[in-house]
């Protein structure tokens, strides 16, 4: 019984008995080291496997709805500031979730999402409509092999709380999902022009959101406020900038939302664009920290 508990309980891989032959020996070593591969080689694969979906629907997003892609970039910038400052296991799964909270949005209409970009009321039912697409997501998340937390965390992320529980108290499909309502309420503020700063006060006011998760958004905001608005060239980017507004092509069409963090996809797509017979209109303009250096020419245009 104590060696039928040690194997179960302790993910032993074989049981030997002293004294034990060296080709007995030998055979389980051969057996252990097949047995590693083979677990090695199906967890890559399907690391490999959510990484490359989740690639594509963001690919997808960005050319299907820019506005909604430029939304999630900035939603995952708050969600990874919050979950590294409640100091979270397994960061990845929020990040992905802000990443993917708005993959449901090709589902809705263009005519209702251009109402909202412009700030305009919806009616009953194309609220319902816009409401539908955490769902959407939900259900085609949930299809994708180990991103059945992250479908829920999506698919609850209006989802009403009248007094939020303590972090350690609710699991993770449900802290994400609060994380993310955050987040969405946090860029509804700053994308009508409200400083970062106010915006996370307006939330602390609200007790409906977890006071620990806009307590992180405060010190975001103390440190958003040690940068600088630049004006800028394609070639100037650098990874970590932030756009500090819509990025179009020289004949007005939509490439990138303001408020999305520059990466090296962000700056390859860029360049892609620029040489393309659109071009892209330019300079852009970005938030940089003040000691990030800036190859000239660059003009500043206001301080934080």
């Amino acid at each position: 019984y104590a060696a039928a508990e040690a194997v179960n309980q302790g993910s032993i891989f074989r049981l030997l008995l002293k004294p034990c032959p060296a080709d007995v020996l030998g055979s389980a070593l051969d057996a252990a080291l097949e047995q590693y591969r083979l677990v090695n080689a199906e967890r890559e694969l399907l690391e490999q496997t959510l990484r490359g979906s989740v690639e594509v629907l963001t690919e997808i997003l960005s050319l299907v709805n820019p506005e909604a892609f430029g939304q999630a970039h900035r939603m995952r910038r708050y969600v990874r500031h919050i979950s590294a400052a409640l100091q979270l296991p397994d960061r990845w799964q929020y990040e992905v979730a802000a990443m993917l909270s708005q993959i449901g949005c090709i589902a809705v209409p263009p005519e209702i999402l251009n109402k909202l970009h412009l700030g305009q009321a919806l009616t009953e039912s194309e609220r319902k409509v816009y409401a539908s697409r955490c769902q959407v997501a939900h259900d085609l998340l949930a299809k994708i092999p180990r991103l059945d937390v992250v479908a829920r965390m999506v698919q609850g992320q209006n989802a009403a709380v009248s007094a939020p529980a303590a972090t350690a108290a609710i699991g993770p499909a449900t802290l994400g999902s609060r994380m993310l309502r955050v987040a969405n309420r946090l860029d509804e503020f700053v994308m009508m022009g409200v400083p970062l700063a106010e915006a996370a006060a307006r939330l602390k006011a609200d007790k409906s959101f977890d006071p620990a998760m806009i307590a992180a958004m405060e010190t975001m905001a103390e440190g958003e406020a040690q940068t600088e608005i630049v004006s800028i060239r394609i070639a100037q980017l650098r990874v970590g900038m932030v756009l500090n507004a819509d990025v179009r092509s020289r004949t007005g069409l939509l490439l990138l939302g303001k408020g999305q963090e520059i990466t090296p996809s962000v700056i390859a797509r860029l360049c892609s664009f620029a040489a393309s017979p659109a071009g892209v209109a330019e300079p852009l303009t970005v938030a940089v920290r003040r000691a990030v250096p800036i190859e000239q020419p660059a003009e500043r245009l206001t301080r934080g």
